[in-house]
């Protein structure tokens, strides 16, 4: 009865469903290293106390697949054996796949998990050594630390092996291990957080750009490209190329990603539309709402028109190494409080995992849910609740 019951509870593991979360601390999606201890109840048809030992192992998220890892790992126990109270062992070799679980992050940053893994086990019993195939799953849970994207894991596993060695008469054999370590990402050098913007009391000029409505040195109210403080030709009509000064270029102009800015001199190509670009198409130091960036209603699942919007994020930020951004999450005043702030976070996360899943590097990227916090519009009014329900994009040149 026992090994029927484990093998419900490992094909219920196998079918639980995913997320795009990552298996690491938010911001370290990076290869990182396990190191911790194990404790085997072991399969109640052995004749010894239960195993104690230690293991340790490696893991590599999959960048073409967010929220998923691959980890390889050691362990080494031991048992006592009934009989004559002599010392029985085994090690392992194993390679899992893990997979974040689905689940409200209600409770904090609290990451729950499942792995599946298959693998080589060593038992020596007696002093008798014999080699053996295995196989395991298992659920368990990262609780981040805060150090530097270190996190302690716990996790259960149910592990089998063929093996009608160790035991006379058994062909198989079923020992649940409870496992806690500490996970440390393999990184010595941690991303440095995205430098702030200079505030509008700093900048020469005081401006105000009439679509966003921000006053700072940066705006560009003519959206030719040209902000502001640089530009020798205001009220440039919208989509005119010009050159560095914001004045009109007389010819044959092309401006595929009508950002002010011609092709032919164009270093940072593909720009997304709304974005302010300096002379040569590169963006600058700015806040942003992609107002494409839309969500499947109560959740953090993105639209396609947000997908296709995002595609020219992520060729944007290939085309321009320097760039970084935090990407922050807001809601309106409907429902919930704190379900508003899990949900905000949820999805600027979802974000970034899709930027990264596009091939930009996730140290570029910093995640923030504010929730209903920050509105820049009267929530009394549908149109209001519509501008407060917004996905912003604070880009930095570094």
């Amino acid at each position: 009865m026992r090994k029927l019951l484990v093998g419900v509870f490992s094909a219920a593991v196998l079918l639980a469903p995913a997320s795009a979360g990552a298996v690491n601390t938010d911001g370290y999606e990076l290869p990182y290293g396990l190191l911790g201890g194990v404790y085997e109840f072991e399969d109640s048809d052995r004749d010894s106390d239960n195993g104690v030992g230690f293991f340790g192992g490696v893991g590599f998220p999959l960048s073409s697949r967010p929220g998923e890892a691959l980890e390889v790992s050691l362990h080494s126990l031991t048992r006592e054996r009934n009989i004559d109270g002599g010392d029985d062992y085994q090690y392992s070799l194993f390679a899992h796949w893990v997979r974040d679980l689905t689940a409200p992050r209600a409770y904090g940053e609290v990451k729950p998990f499942v792995l599946v893994g298959v693998g080589a086990i060593q038992e020596d019993v007696s002093g008798d050594d014999h080699l053996h195939a295995g196989l395991d799953a298992g659920l368990g849970a990262l609780f981040p630390l805060p150090l530097r994207g270190w996190a302690v894991r716990g996790e259960a596993l149910a592990r089998a092996q063929i093996n009608d060695e160790s035991v006379p008469g058994e062909d198989y054999l079923l020992d649940f291990h409870l496992r806690l370590s500490l996970q440390i990402p393999l990184d010595f050098f941690p991303t440095p957080a995205p430098p702030e913007l200079p505030p509008a009391q700093d900048c020469p000029t005081r401006v105000v750009d009439p679509v966003s409505g921000r006053s700072d040195c940066l705006s560009d109210s003519d959206r030719d490209g040209v902000a502001d403080g640089q530009d020798r030709c205001p009220g440039t009509p919208t989509g005119t190329a010009v050159d560095a000064q914001g004045c009109t270029v007389v010819g044959v102009l092309i401006d595929s990603d009508d950002d002010g800015v011609l092709d032919d001199v164009d270093a940072c190509p593909g720009t997304p539309p709304g974005m302010i670009v300096d002379g040569t198409g590169c963006l600058i130091d700015q806040s942003v709402v992609l107002r494409a960036v839309q969500f499947e209603a109560g959740s953090a699942r993105l639209t396609t028109d947000a997908r296709r919007a995002l595609d020219e994020v992520a060729r944007t930020f290939k085309n321009q190494p320097g760039l970084h951004a935090q990407i922050t999450g807001h809601t309106d005043d409907a429902g919930n409080d704190n379900f508003n702030l899990v949900l905000s976070q949820q999805r600027a996360e979802s974000v970034r995992q899709y930027l990264v899943g596009k091939g930009v590097a996730p140290r570029r990227l910093v995640a923030l849910g504010l929730g209903e916090a920050q509105p820049v519009a009267d929530n009394l009014t549908e149109e209001g609740r519509v501008a407060n329900r917004r996905v912003e994009f604070r880009v930095s040149v570094q």
